[in-house]
């Protein structure tokens, strides 16, 4: 008898607890409701928020200025486009550019063809956009709002050795030639493992 009560008295308890768990939560107040749409609404009609950019006028200009004195290859002027100490990624080695004197003077290992004809293809309304700025290309640069300004803080000097082959992205050419080899590999592992299987027999 005292089991059985026992064991009511917890199944009371635990109901009480369950719907405590499944209460409806709270709803929001109308303030953080219209501050939620508003959010999204503003990402919407400007995916440079999450980069702190309030207009996308703003990076559209920067962006032609910058691609401009690239095509013209007026170097100060490029150099007045970065923000030093600049971040630089090459041979999977991490550089800092410390100055912008620095910057001209190794232009053309920062700067290399495959990093330029990126930058240059790319479209201001067509880039990705997260907390730690705006992505030029596949990661080759990186720029974002630095002391009030637009500024590219990193480059990701990527070379192209196929370049004189008339390969224009290295990474996807070194990808689909991985899994030919890949393929090959195992089409002759399987005919050699056939032809076993054929001698048994």
């Amino acid at each position: 008898m005292k089991k059985t009560a026992i064991l009511l008295a917890l199944t009371i308890t635990a109901g009480t607890l369950v719907g405590q768990v499944w209460a409806e939560p709270a709803k929001p107040t109308a303030s953080q409701a219209t501050t939620s749409v508003q959010t999204v609404k503003s990402e919407r009609e400007n995916p440079l928020v999450n980069a702190g950019i309030d207009d996308p006028k703003v990076f559209a200009a920067f962006l032609t200025k910058l691609q401009k004195a690239v095509a013209e290859d007026n170097l100060n002027e490029v150099a007045t486009n970065m923000s030093y100490p600049l971040n630089l990624i090459k041979n999977d080695k991490k550089t800092i550019i410390y100055t912008s004197e620095q910057f001209v003077q190794k232009y053309d290992q920062i700067m290399t063809s495959y990093v330029k004809k990126k930058l240059l293809a790319q479209n201001a309304e067509d880039v990705f956009v997260n907390q730690n700025g705006i992505m030029i290309g596949e990661g080759e640069m990186w720029i974002s709002v630095i002391d009030q300004q637009l500024a590219v803080y990193a480059i990701h000097a990527m070379e192209n050795p196929y370049e004189v082959a008339g390969i224009d992205n290295p990474a996807e050419f070194t990808d689909f030639f991985s899994k030919s080899i890949k393929e090959k590999r195992s089409r002759s592992s399987r005919k050699s493992s056939l032809s076993r299987n054929t001698i048994r027999l």
